[in-house]
């Protein structure tokens, strides 16, 4: 990343990189959004056909390649999908709100959801919520928006962590014998 920041800085003509880690959520264009909507199009078609076998591979790769899924081809497009996307959302909000939204609404659903399918709703769920509040709260105390919904989404986070123990004490407390 250094690297292509050093190059991009030498390249004439005008380059913000602050604008490359941290974006500016506020500055997204009509273009921007209708690639975004194409790109969530592309994205939940691909999971909704191949949702099974995606589960499959990313849990146990070789089970998946031995029940006669070409792990390889799929591997791959899980790739591509996951590198279009990072590529899109650097540009429009920047390399750390990307980082942050990949994975701290995944982590807040992990703690909560008891499947797969309930985590993935819950964290689009959650990421929604978070850009929502974050603006919010930014344009409410005129502070940098996607520093905003990062700190949100922090203390959700360690918020659903609390609540994560509280689950697993109570747990322990009644045992399993207890069901």
């Amino acid at each position: 990343m250094s690297i292509g920041f050093l190059f991009i800085a030498i390249t004439p003509g005008y380059f913000d990189p602050m604008s490359y880690l941290f974006g500016n959520i506020l500055l997204i264009s009509k273009e921007d959004v209708y690639f975004v909507i194409a790109l969530d199009l592309v994205i939940l078609s691909v999971v909704g056909i191949f949702y099974n076998k995606l589960v499959a591979l990313c849990f146990d790769e070789e089970y998946t390649h031995l029940r006669g899924v070409h792990t390889r081809w799929l591997y791959l497009l899980l790739l591509c999908l996951t590198a279009l996307t990072i590529v899109l959302l650097v540009r429009i909000v920047g390399i750390i709100m990307v980082i942050a939204l990949l994975t701290l609404p995944a982590a807040i659903a992990g703690n909560l959801a008891s499947g797969i399918r309930q985590m993935m709703v819950l964290a689009t769920v959650f990421s929604a919520l978070f850009i929502v509040s974050g603006l919010g709260v930014s344009f409410t105390f005129d502070l940098p928006s996607g520093s905003v919904i990062i700190l949100i989404a922090t203390a959700c986070y360690l918020l659903s962590l609390g609540l994560g123990v509280k689950h697993l004490r109570k747990q322990e407390k009644t045992g399993p014998s207890a069901k």
